[in-house]
């Protein structure tokens, strides 16, 4: 807002008698705001509200707090599962890759195994069937 008007004010001296100026007068002096209708404080009861205001300020720092930190620990925890769902699918694939391994070392297994194939490999290796069997006797100690 504009300052309507503007005069010089008379200070009075500290020894001089208070001189009384009319309230017209005192009012155009200086007047930043227009003139609100007197209101009768006399009937208020004026208390301190400063405690009221640190409490308030006290518990929305506490609620932001407390907000806070159920956001971070909810991060934490996302990220710990998230870190432990890739490595449970990482060892399911390694479960797969072994059994696949597992199943190829068993199918090797019995191909090797096979009458036909151990016939071959003795013959390989310069054995020949037998025509008539033998028995061993084992004579234990009398």
């Amino acid at each position: 807002m504009a300052i309507r008007e503007i005069q010089p004010s008379q200070r009075p001296e500290r020894n001089a008698p208070a001189q009384s100026t009319p309230k017209k007068e005192r009012q155009g002096r200086l007047s930043l705001v227009p003139q609100l209708p007197s209101i009768d404080f006399s009937n208020l009861n004026i208390r301190s509200i400063t405690s009221v205001e640190r409490e308030q300020k006290s518990f929305a720092i506490i609620c932001m707090s407390l907000a806070i930190a159920g956001l971070l620990s909810m991060f934490g925890l996302n990220m710990a599962l998230t870190e432990g769902a890739f490595k449970v699918k990482e060892l399911k694939l390694q479960v797969i890759e072994m059994n696949e391994l597992r199943e190829a070392a068993l199918t090797q297994v019995s191909t090797i195994s096979s009458p036909e194939i151990l016939a071959q490999s003795a013959s390989r290796l310069g054995m020949v069937p037998s025509t008539t069997p033998r028995f061993l006797q084992l004579v234990g100690k009398q």
